[in-house]
């Protein structure tokens, strides 16, 4: 099994609950976190940077597995001073006359950058925009816009367990459910530290230990014994907006 886990996790998502419940039941195997940009999510997992992938609008195919665990809804980020900004929420049709950016190879804090400069208004996921938090720059949902997905990917021929149990603890699963391939290491880990207090296992220090019985000869007094002692884890989306819909024309 692997000394360490290579995860990539592309701007605008949150993986830190998974990322914490990990070190929580696994210590023993580092976590190592990789933040990619969205343009860089596949190159990541083809160049082997990272084995586990959270990313945006994956693709399932025959060599790469893909979960999706959650949706987000899309945002139009817009000049402050845009008309846009009078608005509580607006539709694709609102923006029919808009110039609308395409975002290329530009992060997502250079592509807000221009939408600032007053050149046109970007269609983006919001918690994306959110996270880089332009002051001058404003969102409103675009309610009818598709949103995206947020996903896991990995290789189909990576069998490593350690895989699998990240798998898990990203769909849900407790430490202790029998999908988890490393379930119950811990346990038996801690049946190994305990030792003496397992069948078969060296009595602990002070322990009286005769053939024949707990309480051998001459152990206490008479009727001291005790007679016969015994042995041995989306679809998550927002609510729409309510309020005034886009600008008319």
């Amino acid at each position: 099994m692997t000394e360490n886990l290579d995860f990539g996790f592309v701007e605008g998502t949150t993986p830190g609950k998974w990322v914490r419940r990990w070190h929580e039941r696994h210590p023993e195997i580092p976590l190592v976190e990789h933040p990619l940009a969205a343009r860089d999510q596949l190159a990541a997992l083809t160049d082997g940077r990272v084995r586990l992938l959270l990313g945006r609008d994956l693709q399932r195919t025959d060599t790469m597995h893909v979960i999706d665990l959650y949706v987000e809804e899309m945002a139009v980020a817009a000049a402050r001073d845009h008309v846009v900004a009078a608005f509580d929420a607006v539709t694709l049709a609102d923006l029919a006359d808009e110039t609308i950016l395409d975002q290329g190879d530009l992060s997502t804090a250079a592509l807000l950058e221009v939408v600032a400069s007053g050149a046109g208004v970007a269609v983006v996921p919001a918690p994306v925009a959110r996270a880089v938090n332009n002051r001058d720059v404003v969102l409103r949902p675009v309610i009818d816009a598709e949103p995206t997905r947020i996903g896991v990917a990995w290789w189909a021929e990576d069998e490593d367990p350690a895989v699998e149990e990240f798998i898990g603890v990203l769909r849900g699963r407790t430490a202790s459910s029998s999908r988890q391939p490393l379930a119950g290491r811990e346990e038996t880990a801690d049946g190994a530290r305990r030792g003496g207090n397992s069948r078969g296992g060296v009595p602990s220090k002070g322990t009286a230990s005769t053939r024949g019985g707990a309480l051998g000869k001459g152990a206490g007094p008479r009727g001291a014994g005790a007679k016969g002692a015994g042995g041995g884890r989306g679809r998550q989306t927002g609510g729409r907006s309510s309020g005034r819909r886009g600008p008319r024309r």
